[in-house]
C-alpha cells in the first residue's frame, strides 16, 4: 500500500515506525544516541517534518522519548536487580554515569543511589516484618554493609532497624490481644 506524505494514514504510519524503532533501541541497551536522521530516513521524511509529527501525536519530543524510556528502564533495573548505579546507567545507553545521575534526579526527582536505597529499605522492611535478622535482611536487601543499612535505616525511618522490630513485635502483640477479647 502506498502512502502519500501528506495523509493522516501517513503521518500515523510514520510515528509508529519511530515508536517501533525507539523501543526496539531502548530495550537492546545499546548504548550512544539515537540518531534522528536515521529514523526519518526510515520514514522518508526530513528531521524536521518527523520531529513535528512525533510530538504532535504523541504529546512528547523524539529525545523526552527516549529520556523516559531510558529512564523507566533504569528505574525497572535498579528495584529488580542487584546492578549498581553505574552498571544501570551504562545498561540504559549511558557513557558517563555522572550524566545519567544527573538526569535522573532531574526526571524523577530524586537521584539513583537514594532510589536504590530506597528499593532496598522497602525490601529490609517487608523481611524484617516477616522475621528476619537485621543483618540477614540488609544484606538480603542489597546492603553490602550493616552500619550503612543501619544509618540509611535510621535516616527514611527514623528510628533503627532494632527498634523497628521492637514496635512490630508491640503492634503484633496489641493485634493478637485484641482478637482475643
Amino acid at each position: 500500500m502506498y502512502l502519500d506524505v501528506y495523509t493522516p494514514d501517513f503521518e500515523r504510519v510514520a510515528v509508529i515506525e519511530v515508536i517501533n524503532s525507539l523501543q526496539w533501541t531502548t530495550r537492546m541497551q545499546e548504548p550512544g544516541e539515537i540518531s534522528l536522521e536515521e529514523l526519518a530516513a526510515k520514514c522518508l521524511v526530513s528531521k524536521y517534518y518527523l520531529s513535528h509529527l512525533f510530538t504532535k501525536s504523541t504529546g512528547k519530543s523524539i529525545g523526552r522519548y527516549i529520556l523516559d524510556k531510558r529512564m523507566y528502564m533504569a528505574k525497572y533495573l535498579l528495584s529488580s536487580t542487584d546492578l549498581s548505579v553505574e552498571q544501570v546507567s551504562t545498561d540504559c545507553g549511558f557513557s558517563d554515569s555522572a550524566y545519567f545521575c544527573r538526569l535522573f534526579k532531574n526526571t524523577i526527582g530524586t537521584t539513583a543511589t537514594e532510589y536504590l536505597n530506597f528499593v532496598r529499605l522497602c525490601k529490609a522492611e517487608t523481611m524484617l516484618k516477616n522475621g528476619a535478622s537485621i543483618s540477614d535482611a540488609s544484606y538480603r536487601a542489597g546492603f553490602s554493609s550493616l552500619s550503612y543499612f543501619n544509618r540509611i535505616f535510621k535516616k527514611y525511618k527514623h528510628y533503627t532497624p532494632s527498634e523497628f522490630r521492637k514496635i512490630i513485635k508491640h503492634q503484633e502483640f496489641d493485634y493478637s490481644s485484641e482478637n482475643a477479647i
